[in-house]
């Protein structure tokens, strides 16, 4: 705190030593400068005669308002001052004790928590709701002008290939060249007048281009291609070339709304997917047509046959509670096999599972199966605790938790050693649904997690709303934490309202030492990554990690 005493024309008289070292000036510098002088902000100006007035009244209430201090050598702090009233005039001839309280690394996390309500954190693009709100903004205009442009969304062909073979960090990095070289490539290739850049999914972008055409739409994604799939990343162990797919929408013609257009430039990417990698598809109505019945068709077929011949597997990730170093927690993670017992991950057929109908066979095939596994492995691990992610369609789900509550029953598990966890997005996105489901799940006895929190700050108040046990810290923020203050401040009070609020904290995507320490440090109850322990089958971590 910065303790300075004024005298009766607000110039200094006196300064503590921890003022003397955020202004950057000793006390012998500061003797006789106004206060004024050292606040930056222009509602400061003249404060200090204000403050001067106001306590040569009757009335003895100290002042309080924030202003910035200019600091020699220094950036600008945010300092809030309380001005009051010295009983009687000091021997040195002060009348006025001024304190300050620095709050700039408060006000810094908050402007970064805000900025994070909107980017990317890995990127710094956009993230997908700022991207949504800007597609359909160039839609309205375009139908309000009699405008047109396009939508081009990138998809990473290789990028589970480049995660798997050489770690998250490689494809952090991935992420992070890309986006890099669509900012250069637009600076250098001006085709239209307020280009968008975001980031959509986990290896998706977007380039919006308002007042662009059909044939400019096409050369454009034909010449970007050309530069992205000539990028190379270095992994720990190989140089991985990098493959981008394109599918392309013209709007208004392709979509009344930004969901509209987003999904059919999901489709016109997955035709050009099937052309080979690196390639890019322009959208028509055949495709919608086509790719809507061929798709349901398809992966009813296939989640049908993995349902009835065991083509699905569950997997589970440990995680460790930072309090004694035990793991007794295990999150439990589908997975689909291919033909060639190759794994097909959960982001390839959920969103259409969803689609389909088909999501609610899913769900209760891992309720089934997970609760099965833990009755015959509770005798010997008693307190050995599920997490089972349920999907944004649950909600819609009337009889998931009476199916839950027989299986319960049936295989005699303790439901409190049962956590269900739902993404942040999704609660958020229907609250009072996500309310009514988390009650249901309470009162058979289970505990209920919101997944990947941290996304939308703004949303940050829903956990006092929210019967909400464990929030798992999105890994936007864990990543890199050692070394990023503001992530340690983001998610120091991220702990700190848990708390308070009796809720425990997990972090997602612990991948060394340092960031466990760091994690420790902070005060987070659990840690999940693979420094942890990397998703295994049932078989495989039975004898080993649950002892």
């Amino acid at each position: 705190i910065i303790i300075l005493t004024l005298d009766d024309e607000g110039r200094i008289v006196s300064v503590n030593r921890h003022g003397e070292k955020a202004i950057g000036q000793s006390e012998a510098e500061l003797k006789g400068m106004f206060l004024d002088d050292l606040l930056s902000e222009p509602e400061a100006e003249n404060m200090i005669a204000t403050v001067l007035d106001v306590l040569s009244g009757s009335d003895p209430r100290p002042i309080q308002h924030e202003a910035l201090l200019t600091a020699t050598g220094k950036i600008d702090r945010h300092v809030v001052w309380a001005h009051s009233r010295i009983g009687k005039m000091a021997r040195n001839g002060a009348v006025i004790l001024s304190a300050g309280l620095d709050i700039t690394e408060h006000r810094e996390a908050q402007e970064r928590m805000s900025w994070l309500n909107d980017h990317d954190a890995l990127t710094a693009l956009i993230n997908r709701r700022r991207s949504e709100a800007a597609i359909q903004a160039a839609i309205q205009d375009a139908l309000d002008n009699d405008r047109h442009g396009a939508l081009l969304l990138l998809d990473v062909d290789n990028f589970k290939d480049i995660n798997d073979t050489s770690g998250h960090e490689t494809g952090d990095r991935l992420l992070r060249l890309i986006a890099d070289a669509l900012r250069a490539w637009l600076e250098t290739n001006p085709i239209s007048r307020s280009a968008t850049l975001g980031r959509v999914g986990g290896d998706e972008f977007i380039m919006l281009l308002p007042d662009i055409g059909k044939v400019d739409a096409m050369y454009t994604a034909e010449r970007l291609l050309e530069t992205l799939n000539s990028l190379r990343v270095q992994g720990a162990a190989a140089n991985h070339p990098v493959m981008v797919s394109a599918g392309i929408t013209l709007f208004p013609e392709h979509g009344a709304d930004a969901h509209e257009l987003l999904s059919h430039a999901d489709m016109a990417m997955t035709h050009a997917k099937a052309s080979g990698r690196g390639q890019w598809h322009l959208f028509s109505l055949r495709d919608d047509i086509h790719n809507d019945i061929a798709d349901r068709v398809y992966w009813r077929e296939r989640i049908d046959h993995a349902l009835t011949h065991e083509r699905f597997k569950l997997y589970f990730q440990p995680m460790l509670a930072l309090a004694d170093n035990q793991i007794h927690h295990y999150e439990v993670l589908l997975r689909m096999l291919d033909e060639n017992d190759a794994i097909v991950p959960p982001d390839k057929f959920i969103p259409i599972a969803e689609r389909s109908g088909l999501i609610s066979r899913i769900d209760r095939f891992v309720i089934e199966h997970a609760l099965r596994q833990h009755m015959q492995l509770s005798a010997k691990h008693p307190n050995l605790t599920l997490s089972i992610n349920l999907s944004a369609k649950a909600f819609e789900d009337a009889i998931l938790t009476d199916v839950l509550a027989a299986t319960i029953a049936r295989y005699n598990v303790d439901p409190a050693h049962l956590i269900f966890e739902l993404t942040e997005t999704a609660a958020l996105a229907d609250t009072v649904n996500a309310r009514k489901l988390m009650d249901r799940l309470r009162n058979i006895g289970c505990l209920f997690a919101l997944d990947d929190f941290g996304v939308g700050f703004t949303s940050f108040h829903y956990l006092t709303e929210l019967p909400v046990d464990i929030v798992k810290i999105d890994g936007a923020f864990v990543r890199g934490i050692s070394q990023n203050r503001t992530s340690q401040l983001i998610v120091e009070a991220l702990v700190g309202v848990s708390n308070g609020l009796g809720i425990t904290t997990i972090a997602e995507f612990v991948e060394s030492a340092e960031t466990l320490e760091t994690l420790r440090s902070l005060g987070v109850n659990m840690a999940q990554g693979f420094h942890i322990g990397r998703p295994q089958p049932y078989l495989l971590t039975e004898p080993a990690a649950l002892n």
